[in-house]
């Protein structure tokens, strides 16, 4: 699975903003949600059922600048 990055770093905010994309897509009726502190499970349920499971972490990086001369 590849990494989905977002300026804010709260699994809330995460959640938010996936509802609105599926709000956006007409999946919000057949769509669950469940966010337990990182860990954040999708449900889709029609005729199947789907789940997609995210554990959002925030991310360290280093936003220093090195003044050093390079060689």
């Amino acid at each position: 699975m590849k990494t989905i990055r977002l300026a804010e770093n709260s699994p809330e905010f995460f959640l938010k903003k996936v509802q609105k994309t599926l709000c956006g897509k007409k999946l919000s009726p057949v769509a669950r949600f469940q966010l337990v502190n990182e860990n954040l499970t999708i449900r889709f349920a029609g005729f199947g059922e789907s789940k997609i499971r995210y554990t959002i972490r925030k991310s360290v990086t280093d936003t220093k600048q090195s003044n050093s001369p390079k060689n």
